[in-house]
């Protein structure tokens, strides 16, 4: 072993990947080449590098370390130098699909526990209409369009969104940004403006779905709020019809199953047979 090295570098340019890294580098190297990065380790065997270990952080969960483990080997001793230190952070956190078996057996070794499931699945969405056949839709929506003209239907919405999103990551605590911030965020995502997204019960937000075009036949529903009374599948029909009128054809989710209000609509998308990204935390003994 002892062609084997372990080193802190700062980009990965000059060095040879082993040729079964490069597939799955490909989801963290635009972090890479941004230098989004906390640490970046790698382990060299005879001149090759055989596994690569990084860490960052997440402006909107500022107590967490998160990182990633990119390997052909040498997994724990990557892991190990990872968790070596994570001041000022309380936690860690690992995810991966539920499939990779040995990265998941090396974090019950090290003491991570899994604390939520996110599923990322796309629909065609006339079968989706076809399910949703019996239900009513929404009589009462609006668009982020209407809302944001009405300076206090607009706070109040973003308001509910910011209250939501702590809620439902409780786990991993939000940072507290104002409302405007919030607002700031969901624009700065692209969401149709026109889509008929939140429904308005006796002149209060009561539920929202965003709807954001990712291509000219497809978008995707990621935010998503309601108040107890309010069915999410009625809502979802009322944006899905819209979404057939303007010629979509697909649309993708991405829903935790720390997300209540999301997931509610799990026996329609039958996540139950879907395969699910993990995500793990790591408290430091």
């Amino acid at each position: 072993m002892e062609n084997v090295s372990l080193q802190q570098v700062d980009s990965l340019e000059d060095v040879q990947l082993n040729a079964l890294l490069i597939e799955p580098l490909q989801a963290v190297k635009w972090r890479i080449d941004a230098r989004h990065f906390i640490e970046l380790f790698i382990v060299k065997e005879q001149n090759q590098v055989e596994g690569i270990g990084i860490s960052w952080t997440n402006p909107n969960h500022p107590t967490a370390k998160y990182i990633q483990i990119i390997a052909t080997s040498y997994m724990p001793k990557l892991m190990k130098k990872l968790l070596q230190s994570i001041t000022p952070y309380n936690k860690t956190i690992l995810s991966c699909w539920e499939y990779e078996t040995e990265k998941l057996a090396y974090m019950k070794n090290f003491g991570f526990h899994l604390f939520r499931k996110t599923y990322i699945e796309s629909y065609a969405i006339n079968e989706l209409l076809q399910k949703l056949q019996h239900i009513k839709e929404i009589s009462n929506s609006y668009s982020l369009q209407q809302i944001t003209s009405n300076s206090r239907l607009e706070k109040e919405l973003f308001s509910f969104v910011k209250t939501n999103y702590e809620q439902t990551h409780l786990h991993n605590e939000a940072k507290n940004k104002s409302w405007e911030l919030w607002r700031d965020t969901v624009i700065e995502d692209t969401p149709d403006m026109k889509a008929p997204c939140i429904i308005v019960d006796e002149d209060k937000i009561s539920a929202y779905m965003f709807v954001h075009p990712v291509g000219e036949n497809h978008v995707e529903i990621g935010w998503m709020g309601k108040a107890n009374h309010v069915e999410m599948q009625r809502l979802l029909k009322t944006v899905l019809l819209y979404l057939v009128e303007a010629s979509v054809e697909t649309v993708e989710f991405e829903i935790d199953t720390t997300d209540y209000f999301a997931y509610e609509l799990a026996d329609l998308l039958e996540l139950e047979n879907k395969a699910s990204w993990h995500s793990y935390m790591y408290h430091q003994k």
